[in-house]
C-alpha cells in the first residue's frame, strides 16, 4: 500500500463523521466535500488562483470557518483519549487573521482557556504540502521553485524589510508562489492526507499546554526532560522554563495524536509518525531562512524542538527509526536545495531598498 492509498483511506475514515448526511454517501463523496472545505479555508479561495469551475464549486460547497473545522479535529483528538479534562475539550478556538505561524493557549480574567491558532501558521503547511507533491520536474509548478517562494514569501511576511514594517499584514510584500490545485487524484488525496495529520498536531500541542498545566503562574516541571545531543547542541544555556513548556507539549500532542490515528490499521502509527515528522521539518526550514538573513544568534529551541520530537518518534517502534532516517533523505533531496534558494531570496529581499 503506497502513500495515497493510505491518504484516501484515512481521509475518508476522518471525513465520514463530519460529512455524513445520507447512509449511503460515498467515501469519493466525502473526500470531494472535505477536499472544497480545505480550500475554502486555507485562503485559496482566489478568481486568480483558481479556475471558475472550482471556483464555483467551491462557492456551493461553502462551509463555516476554519475555527470550526479546527473544533472538529479538536473532538476527534479528545473522543480517542478519553481522559482529557473538559478545559481542553471546551476551549473556544480563535483563529488570528495574520502572517504569523504560532500558535498559543492564553488565560485571560476568567478560569476559561483560549487557543489561538493564526492562520498563516495552516496557510504555510497547506503551501508546503502542496509544493511537496507537485510532480512536476521543473518550471515555476515544480517543487523545487513553489517550495522556494512558499519559505521565501513566508519569511519576508513573518519579519518584512525595515522598509517595508509598517504595511506589513496591510498588503502582500512578496508575491506567493502561483499554486494551482493538484491534477493528479492521488496527489489531492495525499495534500487532504498529510494537512489534516499538521493540522490536528498543531491542536493537539495547545491541548498539551492545557493537560499539562501550563497555564498556572505557579507551574514547575514535574520530572527533568532528558535531552538527546542532537537537541542540546542547540541550546546554549540549556533550557528554560518555557523551552521546557514546548518539549513537554510536543511530546504529549505526539502522543494525542498517534493514540487517535494509529489505531486500527498496522501502517497508521508509522504513517502518522512519517508525516508528523515533516510538519516539524517544514517549520525547522522556515526558521533557518529567517535566522539566517536576521542574523540570529544564540539558542536555536526550533532546531532542538525538532530533533528532540524525532527522538520521541522513534521510542514508538523498533523500525520507526529507519522510516524517519529514510523519509529525512527524501526531504533533503527534495526540499533542501529550496531552503538555501529561498535563504538567498529573503536576504536580498531584506537588503534592498525599493
Amino acid at each position: 500500500m503506497n502513500d495515497a492509498d493510505i491518504a484516501r483511506l484515512f481521509a475518508a475514515r476522518v471525513a465520514q463523521p463530519l460529512l455524513m448526511t445520507k447512509e449511503d454517501q460515498t467515501s469519493e463523496n466525502i473526500i470531494n466535500s472535505t477536499r472544497l472545505q480545505h480550500y475554502r479555508k486555507a485562503g485559496l479561495f482566489a478568481s486568480h488562483l483558481l479556475d471558475k469551475e472550482i471556483a464555483d464549486q467551491i462557492a456551493a460547497y461553502a462551509v463555516p470557518g476554519l475555527s470550526g473545522w479546527l473544533g472538529k479535529l479538536r473532538q476527534m483528538l479528545v473522543d480517542a483519549n478519553p481522559t482529557l479534562s473538559n478545559a481542553s475539550r471546551q476551549a473556544p478556538i480563535i483563529i488570528v487573521e495574520s502572517y504569523d505561524r504560532y500558535t498559543s493557549v492564553k488565560k485571560f480574567t476568567t478560569d476559561e482557556a483560549y487557543i489561538f491558532v493564526d492562520n498563516g501558521l495552516i496557510l504555510f503547511l497547506w503551501q508546503m504540502n502542496k509544493a511537496y507533491l507537485s510532480i512536476e520536474p521543473s518550471g515555476v509548478h515544480s517543487t523545487h521553485a513553489l517550495a522556494t517562494a512558499t519559505l521565501a514569501h513566508h519569511a519576508v511576511q513573518l519579519k518584512p524589510p525595515a522598509w517595508a514594517e509598517a504595511r506589513r499584514n496591510t498588503q502582500r510584500l512578496f508575491p506567493p508562489p502561483p499554486y494551482r490545485p493538484p491534477q493528479n487524484r492521488d496527489s489531492f488525496d495525499l495534500l487532504l492526507g498529510l494537512t489534516i495529520h499538521h493540522e490536528l498536531f498543531v491542536m493537539a500541542h495547545e491541548i498539551a499546554h492545557i493537560e499539562l498545566g501550563h497555564l498556572d503562574p505557579n507551574w514547575k516541571p514535574s520530572a527533568k526532560i532528558e535531552l538527546p545531543l542532537t537537541a542540546s547542541t542547540f541550546l546554549e544555556n540549556g533550557l528554560d522554563l518555557n523551552a521546557i513548556k514546548e518539549f513537554e507539549a510536543d511530546e504529549l500532542a505526539l502522543d494525542l495524536v498517534v493514540k487517535f490515528l494509529g489505531q486500527g490499521l498496522d501502517y497508521n502509527i508509522e504513517a502518522t509518525i512519517v508525516y508528523l515528522f515533516q510538519f516539524s521539518r517544514y517549520l525547522l526550514y522556515l526558521e533557518m531562512v529567517l535566522r539566517e538573513c536576521n542574523d540570529i544568534g544564540g539558542s536555536f529551541v526550533w532546531a532542538a524542538r525538532h530533533f528532540y520530537l524525532r527522538d520521541r518518534m522513534s521510542k514508538y517502534d523498533k523500525n520507526i527509526g529507519s522510516a524517519i532516517v529514510n523519509h529525512s533523505e527524501f526531504l533533503e533531496e527534495k526540499l533542501e536545495p529550496a531552503m538555501y534558494e529561498a535563504t538567498e531570496l529573503y536576504c536580498d529581499i531584506l537588503n534592498k531598498d525599493p
